[in-house]
């Protein structure tokens, strides 16, 4: 993981502290920090003691240890202010992000295969339908409209992340 983007305290203040005022648990499925446990057929968690643990690698089934997470509300590393911060779990801080991961692969890919990144300016029909796309994702996404503006800010965002 690339901890550039993150604050020089992340690890031994923020992350800490934040854990802590969730109370070691996953905000979304209130798994508890470092329990142990394997997935069941229907891909959930099942939490074990050493009679279940035993039983669960009796049967092939991997046990192992769940480390929580601190995500971004908003998506944005720099943004470590409390109130956007959330302990989740590997399992719901991926279903969080799945949709955002997406947008950014779609637009980087809409970038690539259009030449943007060398020549902006030049593009203003290209950055146009990019924009367009961006909107639609994120009304998709969120219900939220977007004007050309709103979206071309996160385009710029994203296209400081790619350079």
């Amino acid at each position: 993981m690339d901890y550039s983007k993150y604050p020089p305290n992340w690890r031994d203040t923020i992350r800490p502290a934040i854990l802590a005022r969730d109370e070691y648990k996953c905000r979304v499925c209130s798994i508890a920090h470092r329990s142990r446990v394997y997935a069941n057929s229907r891909n959930s968690y099942v939490v074990c003691d050493e009679f279940i643990e035993q039983w669960a690698i009796s049967q092939g089934k991997k046990v192992f240890t769940i480390y929580l997470q601190v995500a971004h509300i908003d998506n944005v590393k720099e943004n470590c202010d409390p109130s956007n911060l959330l302990s989740l779990c590997p399992r719901c801080h991926g279903k969080r992000d799945k949709d955002h991961k997406a947008l950014i692969r779609k637009v980087r890919r809409s970038i690539q295969e259009s030449g943007l990144v060398d020549s902006l300016p030049e593009n203003l029909e290209q950055i146009s339908s990019i924009l367009k796309i961006i909107a639609k994702e994120v009304y998709s996404i969120t219900a939220i409209k977007l004007n050309q503006q709103e979206s071309m800010r996160i385009l710029d965002a994203l296209l400081s992340v790619i350079n």
